[in-house]
């Protein structure tokens, strides 16, 4: 029997994903546990196996579609089944699951359709889709007077295709509003989808169609010439949306200190000898991290409505840079590890990411984070908070820094290896005091390295 497969969810904030690759055509026989395809989410790449035995009868979506969770995909059955009633299902699944007015349905299923679509006039109620039917009731439209044609899957007529067909004859409904701004800026109500009541045009739908409008001007009389257009999507968008909240709407409060590393440095170079894992400068800033997150617990907190919660755990998240954006790997129960776990897992947590092979789990759940740029010699910045989080420690390159000494016979100026610490927390959840004292910690432990190891 013919089974739906649908776009999987990853996630708890996952809502929708991208097919990346089909790694079987329509014709192919699979296995279950065999690779299908590959997804990306707002965070990583994954290669999703079969979860059936059988045929690839239909590939419902294109590689570099974008699609909501649980949306059919594909169907997989045996050689020559009828699959009719299947993707009529399907069908009125994705309607369901868009929220306007088909727009997916058609990139999607109504590729599918190679015959000539009917006109409604021959039409019964079995070719109306459950929410084009719903669309002709609430509007109480007669569709047998309607010309529509229909290009939902073997001719069936979508919502989509009757509020194409209105605007197409002016049967557009729109606020005063949104009609008088649409003439101001000269947008045709037609090509614009309405969200209020109804599919009633509003003012946000025309401002929005304005926008699209104005994306891209190449403005040729001052020499600005588009080289590229990305689309705003995938990770980079929800790293924006995710940072944007998080930097207006927790007030982030700066504490900068200043970290001799002289002693770290010539410890590192000590534990070659010592431990078979290698052990970076990094390894020893996050393991410091962990051991004043213990001395205090109230910066490894969240805010959740008018709770503060503390955890008891220290999942420490690290930022790693890839080509779209930032992801950040979560070393689970930091607390109970030693240096060396923590070295070695956070090694291979790093290697994933950078292949895209992390699961959800791996860069979910963290309680805080440390964001090193000094690898790439940034001398100075700040981070935001990565949600829901309350702090964050952002670490920039050592520079060979004079510095003040002063000793028995009165001051000195010496050259010495200086690490520039800033931490971000959220003011709602930490004062100054505590910041002080927990950034202070930190600088304590790596300006005498040892009391890390102990």
């Amino acid at each position: 029997m013919a089974e739906t497969v649908i776009m999987p969810k990853l996630g708890f904030n996952m809502s929708e994903g991208k097919l990346v690759r089909w790694h079987k055509e329509v014709g192919d026989s699979i296995k279950m546990g065999e690779i299908f395809f590959e997804i990306e989410t707002d965070k990583t790449t994954m290669e999703i196996e079969s979860t059936a035995d059988g045929t690839v009868l239909k590939l419902l979506v294109e590689e570099g579609d974008s699609v909501p969770v649980t949306s059919p995909i594909a169907v997989i059955g045996e050689k020559g089944e009828d699959i009719v009633d299947l993707m009529v299902d399907a069908e009125g699944k994705f309607e369901r699951l868009n929220d306007k007015d088909g727009d997916m349905l058609v990139g999607v299923l109504g590729k599918q359709n190679s015959s000539k679509p009917e006109s409604s006039s021959a039409l019964n109620n079995s070719k109306l889709t459950p929410r084009a039917r719903k669309l002709v009731a609430d509007k109480k439209l007669d569709i047998s007077k309607m010309k529509v044609e229909g290009t939902g899957f073997d001719g069936g007529i979508t919502a989509r295709d009757i509020l194409r067909y209105m605007r197409e004859h002016k049967e557009v409904k729109a606020t005063p509003v949104a009609k008088k701004l649409a003439e101001i800026e000269e947008i045709d109500l037609c090509e614009v989808t309405g969200s209020g009541f109804n599919s009633k045009i509003m003012k946000v739908d025309v401002e929005k169609k304005i926008e699209e409008k104005n994306q891209i001007v190449i403005e040729s009389l001052d020499s600005k010439e588009v080289q590229e257009v990305i689309p705003y999507t995938g990770m980079r968008k929800i790293i924006g949306d995710r940072l944007s909240r998080s930097k207006f709407t927790a007030p982030h409060l700066y504490f900068i200190t200043f970290v001799d590393v002289s002693k770290l440095l010539k410890l590192k170079e000590e534990t070659r000898e010592l431990v078979s894992t290698k052990i970076s400068i990094n390894d020893f800033i996050v393991t410091g991290v962990v051991q004043a997150l213990k001395k205090y617990p109230q910066v490894n907190s969240t805010l959740n409505g008018d709770q503060i919660v503390i955890y008891k755990n220290i999942n420490m998240g690290i930022a790693v840079a890839l080509e779209n954006g930032v992801i950040v790997p979560v070393v689970k129960d930091a607390d109970k590890k030693k240096l060396s776990e923590i070295a070695q897992e956070m090694r291979e947590l790093v290697e994933r990411a950078r292949n895209n092979k992390l699961t959800p789990d791996e860069y979910s759940g963290g309680t805080f984070t440390v964001s090193n740029l000094g690898m790439f010699g940034i001398e100075n910045f700040t981070a935001i908070i990565n949600p829901p989080e309350a702090a964050i420690l952002a670490v920039s390159a050592i520079k060979k820094t004079p510095v003040v000494i002063s000793g028995e016979e009165g001051d000195e100026i010496v050259i010495r290896p200086i690490m520039k610490l800033t931490l971000s927390v959220d003011h709602r959840l930490i004062d100054g005091v505590l910041a002080t004292k927990f950034i202070n910690k930190v600088k304590e432990l790596l300006e005498n390295p040892m009391k890390i190891l102990v």
